[in-house]
């Protein structure tokens, strides 16, 4: 294969390969560590776009971000040889929050109750409690 980041409609490159697996990747991360759903007292939800939850930006994706394509791993029968690259980020990005969980682990062993998503609000309670000796309370701080 090519090594060529020059991509059209019909050939799917190494580098194009690369670049999708990147965007769903940082999509995912986003989604389970700040797309939180909140409701109001009416029920209504109030986190219904972009314009009311922190959605990730370029700058949460991390600046060292490597891409290794498997050599002689084509899959006979799809188009040029690919495999799907948007869905396995969305399932793969459960191991940057175990990575967070993992994390928070070091503050004090035992079981690390973390809820998803795994928001900033979230890491900080979960690390104060473990340290404070008593359950996560999200509900408890609004």
């Amino acid at each position: 294969m090519s090594t060529s980041s020059t991509t059209s409609a019909t050939r799917s490159t190494p580098a194009s390969i690369a670049a999708k697996s990147k965007a769903p990747s940082c999509r995912a991360w986003g989604w389970l560590t700040s797309e939180e759903l909140k409701w109001n007292k009416d029920g209504a939800l109030t986190t219904h776009s972009a314009s009311t939850y922190q959605i990730p930006a370029i700058g949460d994706a991390p600046p060292d971000f490597r891409v290794t394509l498997l050599d002689d791993a084509a899959q006979p029968g799809t188009i040029h040889g690919s495999k799907a690259v948007g869905e396995p980020p969305l399932m793969l990005a459960i191991s940057v929050r175990e990575a967070i969980r993992d994390a928070i682990a070091a503050f004090k062993p035992g079981v690390v109750e973390l809820p998803s998503p795994a928001t900033h609000e979230a890491i900080y309670l979960t690390i104060r409690d473990r340290l404070r000796d008593r359950p996560l309370s999200i509900a408890a701080e609004e």
